[in-house]
């Protein structure tokens, strides 16, 4: 199984560079539980700590649904999710 934070099951560089971002960004403002009890983040300090310089309002909304989903369902069973998907 990958480790968390490990993106490399992902082919797309940009889509793996957009989710590592956001999950070092979630990861070191603790923003998990905020994630997991709301339907959007409304973290500053979270989206302050994202370095991704080329976001769009699609590619941040669909970031921000991938790091809802780690929170919600954990790390093993968001990679089963999206193999599975495949």
């Amino acid at each position: 199984m990958y480790t968390p934070g490990d993106f490399s099951f992902i082919d797309g560089r940009e889509e793996r560079a957009m989710l590592e971002d956001a999950y070092k960004a979630v990861s070191s403002t603790q923003s998990w539980d905020l994630l997991k009890n709301r339907d959007e983040s409304e973290s500053k300090q979270m989206r302050q700590a994202m370095k991704y310089p080329r976001h769009t309002c699609t590619s941040y909304a669909s970031t921000m649904h991938h790091m809802k989903r780690i929170a919600v369902i954990g790390w093993d069973n968001y990679i089963l999710e999206y193999l599975c998907a495949l």
